[in-house]
């Protein structure tokens, strides 16, 4: 009788033989019975389906210790690829034991590969053991089973949960999984772990490092400001086509290794590009800056805002208030609309005493001639004390300064600006300051104090709202 039962069962499914005489059996509370009968039909079974088809009618008419017991048998029988994980870890939380639960992921990942699914039930299964307990749990079985890759995905994941992006990473690059690696670098850079990042980074394969691990690698020797290094990496990047390589990477040619030509150099393909129509202006081709600006002009808020500020460097302050106000209107929910407004009140200060001497420093700054601007910056401000254009120049020797690589000096001549008529002027300032205390000193504490210190000198400024939303 055996073999013409196995023999359907090769086919996926229990005979109704078999059913009834099982439900007979449990009928009567006969739980060894029906499990030994289940055991003989199913020995010489090696179809996962059938153990679970049977483990089931046992489970439904109430043997549920036998039906776990005959998925254990099958477990040892069918090996690895057939462990059952997701019965056996229903079955453990059901019973509430979590650690057993936790190991039965472990044990779905090696038959399966619904990861996301695994890491779901494992965060719900972290909130009943702790995130202690759980990690010790899988790296005890990691040690146990060291050349099991799927149980390194959880811890990693658990690690990351708690932000520790180096273990996540050490677990990640033990299972073997090199891609995995470059978007936790990404995370460990947003958070401003560039140590981290750059270990990270360093774990990927030579093989595997595509343009997002140039872009990343290139980011991060920003953070070090080791831009010559940056350079190499972002070109890479962009070569391989990463699109925000080249954006950062003219930027860093343009503004911290002062190569204008080169920026030329990479640009000349492209017909329309803001950093071209800097590197002209830096180079002292003014005409030709302007006249790129001018063919940009209603396609991006970026060339509408340069156009304009190269009215002011050219002594055309009438042009200048005039295409201030046509950015606002073509452009206004751009970001820069804040910056536009503040320089249009530039543009009335520019046309009273000293403001030929403040234009000749805003052209130096962007002809990447910082030492100049400093020297003419301290010239002003030794003759002109006092003043909304003095408190303005303040704000260009701080630039200048910057360019310099003086950060901490900038900072403290930001913060040193006083509130006069003008303070909107001010209100920039500490903006700026903002920006540099917390992007290129690196101290939050700091930068927040300046935010709040902004918000209460100058609850009105558009600087203001910007600085609420920051908080």
């Amino acid at each position: 009788m055996i073999p013409i039962l196995l023999t359907a069962l090769l086919f996926g499914r229990v005979p109704d033989s078999i059913r009834i005489q099982l439900q007979e059996i449990l009928r009567f509370g006969n739980r060894d019975s029906a499990l030994s009968i289940a055991k003989r039909v199913l020995q010489e079974d090696n179809n996962p389906k059938d153990w679970q088809e049977m483990a089931r009618i046992l489970w439904s008419r109430g043997a549920r210790e036998e039906s776990y017991k005959l998925l254990s048998i099958g477990r040892k029988k069918l090996g690895n690829k057939h462990l059952f994980g997701r019965d056996f870890y229903l079955l453990y939380y059901r019973k509430r034991d979590y650690e057993k639960a936790l190991m039965e992921l472990v044990n779905i990942l090696r038959e399966e590969k619904r990861f996301d699914w695994v890491k779901r039930e494992a965060l719900r299964l972290k909130r009943y053991l702790g995130a202690e307990k759980s990690k010790r749990i899988l790296e005890k079985l990691s040690k146990e089973k060291p050349t099991e890759p799927k149980i390194y995905y959880l811890l990693s994941d658990l690690y990351l949960q708690e932000r520790d992006f180096k273990k996540a990473a050490n677990y990640l690059h033990k299972a073997g999984e090199e891609k995995g690696l470059i978007p936790l670098a990404r995370e460990a850079l947003s958070a401003g772990e560039n140590d981290i990042a750059t270990e990270i980074l360093d774990m990927v394969d030579k093989g595997d490092r595509n343009a997002e691990w140039f872009f990343l690698k290139g980011r991060v020797l920003c953070e070090k400001k080791e831009y010559r290094k940056a350079q190499q990496a972002l070109l890479k990047a962009s070569e391989r086509g990463h699109r925000k390589a080249k954006e950062i990477l003219l930027n860093v040619l343009l503004t911290k290794l002062r190569n204008p030509q080169e920026v030329l150099r990479l640009t000349q393909l492209d017909s329309i590009n803001i950093f071209r129509v800097k590197a002209l202006l830096s180079l002292g081709k003014e005409e030709e800056a302007m006249r790129l600006a001018t063919l940009g002009q209603k396609k991006s808020p970026e060339f509408a805002f340069e156009l304009a500020y190269l009215k002011i460097l050219g002594s055309d302050l009438v042009g200048a208030d005039s295409a201030f106000k046509a950015f606002i209107m073509h452009f206004p929910s751009s970001d820069m609309v804040n910056d536009a407004l503040f320089y249009m009140e530039i543009v009335n200060l520019l046309s009273g005493p000293g403001g030929v001497d403040v234009i000749k420093i805003e052209k130096a700054l962007a002809m990447n001639r910082p030492k100049e601007a400093e020297e003419k910056a301290r010239a002003f401000l030794r003759e002109y004390q006092a003043g909304p254009l003095s408190d303005y120049t303040r704000l260009l020797l701080a630039k200048a300064l910057v360019q310099q690589g003086k950060d901490g000096e900038a900072l403290g001549v930001l913060k040193g600006l006083k509130e006069g008529t003008e303070g909107f002027i001010v209100a920039k300032g500490l903006f700026e300051a903002y920006k540099l205390a917390r992007d290129s000193i690196g101290d939050p504490e700091e930068a927040q104090d300046i935010l709040e210190t902004l918000i209460l000198r100058f609850p009105d400024s558009p600087y203001a709202d910007v600085a609420r939303s920051l908080m």
